[in-house]
C-alpha cells in the first residue's frame, strides 16, 4: 500500500482515517491474487471495470476533518467506486434485527458457480465490498465487535473463503479463538519469539530512493547517479534512470523510457511504449490492459526478465524475429528475441 501511494495513488486521505476506494482496489487485487493462486477464484478484474460514485463532498469520509472541526472548510479528495454489472442483482438478508452496516448480514450476488465467501470486517470493508461482489456468488457479513472467528456462521454457511479484515492494532486478538496453529507454525512462532532480532543483520533495509515525477503533460525526466524512482503520470514521457538501480514507471500515454546502467524494474503502465534497459539485470513489467509496449534491448544473458502481474494469462509466440508475449489488450514485444533460445524463468507472473 506504502508503494502504491508512493507512486502517487490517492490510497488515503489526509481528512479521513480509511482507505479510499483506490487503497480498498489494491487491498481487493492481492486478495483475489491469492484466492487464484489457490485455485478458488479468477484473477482481480482490472479498476476500469468499477465506476466511480459521484457524491458530494459533504456525503465523502471524512472523520478525521470532523474530528478537528474543519469538515466544513476543506475539499475531500476520497474516490469511491461501484460495480455496475452486478449492483442491480444484489439482495441482502439481515441475520438480526439490526439494519445498519454493522449488522450482521448475507449478500446474494446473483454470480452463479462461484464460490461464498464469509468475511468478520470492520469499517475498512465499506469500500472494499464494492469490489468483491463480482467474484462471490454470496458474501456473508458479520462486524468483528460480535466475534472474528464465527464458528455458528461457517457451520450455516459453509463458505469456500473465510476472510478476517482487521485493523493492523486488532492482530494480536484477531484469531482468538481460532483453531491452533499447526505445529510447524508453533516453531516459527516459537524461533521468533526466541531471537527477535536474528533477521536484523540478514534482511537488506529499504532501498533509498531519489524521487523524480513528471506532470500532466509531456515530459523529459532525467534520474542521478544512484537510485531513481522516476514516475512519469499522464503525458508523452521520456525517462532516463541513468547509472543505479532504478525504479521507472512511465504512466499513462506513449512514453519512452531508458534504464541506463545498472539492474532496473521498468514499466510502461498504460500506453504504447518503447523500453530499453541498458547493461545490466533489467526486470521489464507489464499487465492486462498495458498496450502495446516494446523493448529493444531484452539480453537475458546478462539476467534481463519479464515480470507481470500475478494471475495474468498470457501467450507467448515467436513473430518474424521479435518474441511477442500477448496479454488481454496488451503486447510485450521484446525486439531481435528468439523464443526457442531464452532460458526457463526468464518471464514470471507470479509475487
Amino acid at each position: 500500500m506504502t508503494r502504491q501511494a508512493r507512486w502517487g495513488l490517492k490510497t488515503y486521505s489526509r481528512n479521513d482515517t480509511h482507505w479510499t476506494g483506490l487503497g480498498a482496489y489494491v487491498a481487493y487485487a492481492a486478495i483475489l491474487q491469492r484466492l487464484h493462486a489457490l485455485g478458488l477464484t479468477e484473477g482481480p478484474r482490472p479498476l476500469d471495470a468499477f465506476a466511480e460514485v459521484s457524491a458530494p463532498d459533504f456525503g465523502k469520509p471524512r472523520n478525521l476533518a470532523l474530528m478537528l472541526g474543519v469538515a466544513s472548510f476543506v475539499d475531500v479528495d476520497y474516490p469511491e467506486f461501484r460495480d455496475p454489472a452486478v449492483e442491480g442483482r444484489l439482495a441482502t438478508t439481515y441475520l438480526s434485527a439490526g439494519l445498519d452496516w454493522t449488522s450482521p448480514r448475507v449478500v446474494d450476488t446473483g454470480q452463479v458457480g462461484k464460490p461464498v465467501l464469509l468475511m468478520t470486517m470492520d469499517s475498512f470493508s465499506n469500500a472494499l465490498l464494492p469490489f468483491l461482489y463480482g467474484d462471490f456468488s454470496r458474501i456473508v457479513i458479520a462486524h468483528n465487535q460480535d466475534g472474528r472467528w464465527r464458528e455458528d456462521l461457517i457451520d450455516r454457511f459453509k463458505p469456500d473463503v473465510v476472510l478476517l479484515e482487521v485493523v493492523e492494532n486488532g492482530l494480536p486478538s484477531v484469531m482468538s479463538p481460532a483453531p491452533a496453529a499447526s505445529d510447524a507454525a508453533r516453531r516459527r512462532i516459537d524461533l521468533a519469539l526466541a531471537q527477535p532480532h536474528r533477521l536484523s543483520g540478514v534482511l537488506p533495509g529499504p532501498r533509498k530512493l531519489r524521487r523524480i515525477e513528471g506532470g500532466a503533460g509531456d515530459d523529459r525526466l532525467d534520474g542521478t547517479d544512484g537510485d531513481d524512482l522516476i514516475f512519469g503520470r499522464p503525458g508523452n514521457d521520456t525517462i532516463n534512470g541513468g547509472p543505479g538501480n532504478d525504479h521507472l514507471r512511465g504512466g499513462q500515454g506513449n512514453d519512452l523510457i531508458a534504464g541506463g546502467p545498472g539492474d532496473d524494474w521498468i514499466s510502461g503502465d498504460r500506453g504504447d511504449d518503447t523500453l530499453s534497459g541498458g547493461p545490466g539485470a533489467d526486470t521489464f513489467h507489464s499487465f492486462a490492459g498495458a498496450g502495446l509496449d516494446r523493448v529493444t534491448d531484452f539480453n537475458a544473458a546478462e539476467g534481463d526478465r519479464v515480470q507481470l502481474d500475478p494471475g495474468t494469462a498470457y501467450t507467448v509466440r515467436q513473430e518474424g524475429a521479435d518474441t511477442v508475449v500477448e496479454m488481454t489488450q496488451a503486447r510485450l514485444v521484446l525486439v531481435g528475441v528468439v523464443a526457442a533460445t531464452l532460458p526457463p524463468g526468464w518471464i514470471s507472473a507470479g509475487q
